[in-house]
């Protein structure tokens, strides 16, 4: 309802449930922002500003309460509002490509393109291409890879097998697939 004449608030902003946003890394504090409603007025916008991050992780809270601190009506206090951070920072894996002379190793560096707050287990598989598995190089079937929370990087070596034969360049294909954690992939 409205009142006949202003009403001031002291507005104030504190961490919400789990998982539970922090102010300065997640978002900016506004605690002792003073709203004031003028006489008639119902309503005010109140804005607190997230902060931009480049970790991959939940959806976020904090919340916004408000104290009667000026006028001369007693006004009940408003129930505390939730306000939900949404995450934009999805982890997304990408495979480097290796090469190696014949009886060479391989090394295939494996990144993700933001950090995670959980484990990321992606589960690692080579397919023939003009080089045949076994035989050119060492089958790779299941390797589990596990980035740790926070980490980026990681390598898969693969064996390749040296022969008398002449032939082009060969190469094959590694390809991962989520097992555990927030992770979008692509093949190499």
């Amino acid at each position: 309802n409205a009142t006949s004449e202003p009403v001031v608030f002291s507005v104030n902003t504190a961490g919400g449930s789990s998982p539970q946003a922090t102010e300065v890394t997640d978002f900016t504090s506004i605690d002792g922002t003073l709203v004031t409603f003028a006489a008639g007025v119902t309503s005010q916008t109140v804005t607190v500003q997230s902060s931009l991050d480049s970790i991959d992780e939940l959806n976020e809270t904090f919340t916004v309460s408000a104290t009667q601190t000026g006028g001369t009506l007693s006004v009940t206090t408003p129930d505390t509002g939730t306000g939900t951070i949404l995450d934009d920072d999805a982890a997304t894996l990408s495979i480097g490509d290796a090469t190696a002379t014949e009886g060479g190793t391989l090394v295939f560096d494996l990144q993700l393109t933001n950090p995670s707050f959980e484990n990321i287990v992606v589960q690692l598989n080579t397919a023939s291409g003009t080089a045949d598995e076994g035989s050119d190089f060492a089958s790779i079937d299941g390797a589990l890879v596990t980035f740790l929370a926070g980490s980026t990087a990681a390598t898969l070596t693969v064996s390749s097998s040296d022969d008398s034969v002449f032939e082009s360049d060969e190469a094959f294909t590694v390809t991962a697939t989520q097992v555990s954690g927030s992770v979008e992939t692509s093949d190499s």
